[in-house]
């Protein structure tokens, strides 16, 4: 099966620095990833999305959380996600 896709020019030169990264063309380049997002997108078959998560998430005893020995993983935890996620969006993986 073809399809086009009309992308701008500077989404199609990131396109190909993408793919020279990883040794591929563009087309093939593009294939994988599109192939790894629709893989990715569970099922619409009434599965939650704790259903498809279920494999992933963990879970911390709350007797910890109450005792106050891992009180401190909360703090500043959102401004330190927000630091981390513009250091990888300034290194191009985000």
């Amino acid at each position: 099966m073809s399809i086009v896709i009309d992308l701008a020019p500077d989404e199609e030169a990131r396109l190909r620095a993408h793919a020279a990264r990883q040794g591929q063309d563009a087309a093939a380049y593009a294939t994988a990833v599109l192939r790894q997002q629709i893989d990715a997108v569970p099922a619409p078959d009434g599965e939650t999305l704790a259903d498809f998560l279920a494999g992933y998430i963990g879970v911390v005893d709350s007797r910890e959380l109450n005792s106050g020995e891992m009180s401190h993983f909360a703090e500043n935890s959102e401004a330190e996600f927000a630091k981390i996620m513009d250091e990888k969006q300034r290194q191009g993986h985000v």
